[in-house]
């Protein structure tokens, strides 16, 4: 069993070359700043994850990796989003 993540398969582009696009699907991407600080290129492959949908949030959250325990609200008020703009069909609120 794998215990560490391999850093460069999340930062590759690879995997999201091959993905589909998700149309309007509503998306949040909860990124922590203290993502961006310790890894090179982590904001362009969160961007990415963004750009697969036209419905999409890209939350920066002062946190370290762990913001569903630093940032528990953000986390709730994303995913509650995320349902209310599925359940209605309407754009994510900016």
């Amino acid at each position: 069993m794998q215990s560490k993540i391999d850093t460069h398969d999340i930062l590759s582009n690879e995997p999201l070359s091959n993905a589909r696009p998700l149309g309007d699907l509503p998306i949040v991407v909860l990124t922590s700043t203290q993502g961006l600080e310790m890894q090179e290129g982590w904001d362009a492959a969160q961007a990415n994850l963004v750009a697969l949908s036209s419905n999409s949030q890209h939350i920066i959250v002062d946190s370290s990796h762990d913001i569903h325990i630093d940032e528990p609200q953000q986390v709730a008020d994303a995913a509650l989003s995320v349902i209310e703009a599925a359940a209605t069909g309407q754009a994510l609120t900016q």
